[in-house]
């Protein structure tokens, strides 16, 4: 499978439906690809917080973390009337994936020896705040705590063994028709769309510089 080798860390978007991951979404006549594939010990599906920390509207629920998704700086170029170019402002599920990519690669950066699965067990197990919708709770991804729970669990946590996330119900049919691309916009056309959405990491690295010092422990 995709994570025999353990090595790569697979971070998802949940999807921008209302729905549910692993579930079945009458709008798109289908299941949402790849959140809805289960028991990979290295993937990790991302939902959308809002402002708020609270589970956007938009987001699809039942991912394994959720990151800020809202109001977050693209790289898609706009030109306002006076002819200013400047980047838009978006929202999605793509737009918070990125934040949890770039998390991966910092723990990998304190400790090259760490597995995929490894990797995805800190940051699930070390981001304990919650957001609950009325269907699901996901976790609130908080890379600050990843990093402590790393530590302060370091000799279980390389001496441990491959562990997979329950998080979605396993989905195999092949019932979809509708197109599942997990970063197709929201109702409001304000979605991140998939590469965008992956060189918004760079973004997003830039939020984990101040945390660099921790690296030195």
């Amino acid at each position: 499978s995709l994570d025999n080798l353990n090595k790569a860390v697979i971070v998802v978007a949940a999807g921008n439906y209302s729905g549910t991951i692993g579930e079945y979404i009458a709008s798109e006549k289908g299941y949402v690809y790849p959140a809805s594939f289960t028991g990979f010990n290295n993937m990790i599906s991302v939902g959308a917080l809002d402002q708020n920390m609270q589970l956007a509207s938009f987001s699809n629920k039942g991912a394994d973390l959720a990151a800020p998704g809202v109001a977050i700086l693209s790289t898609y170029k706009q030109t306002d009337d006076s002819g200013v170019v400047s980047l838009k402002v978006l929202k999605g599920t793509s737009m918070a994936a990125p934040f949890v990519s770039g998390a991966a690669a910092l723990l990998a950066s304190i400790n090259s020896d760490l597995t995929a699965n490894q990797i995805k067990n800190i940051l699930l197990k070390g981001s304990s705040q919650k957001v609950s919708t009325a269907s699901s709770t996901e976790k609130i991804f908080n890379i600050n705590d990843g990093i402590d729970y790393y530590y302060e669990n370091k000799t279980e946590i390389l001496n441990s063994t491959p562990e997979s996330s329950s998080s979605s119900d396993d989905t195999t049919s092949n019932e979809s028709t509708g197109s599942n691309n997990n970063s197709t916009s929201d109702s409001s056309g304000s979605g991140g769309g998939g590469c965008n959405g992956f060189i918004t990491g760079i973004f997003a690295a830039m939020i984990f510089i101040p945390l660099a010092k921790k690296l030195k422990r």
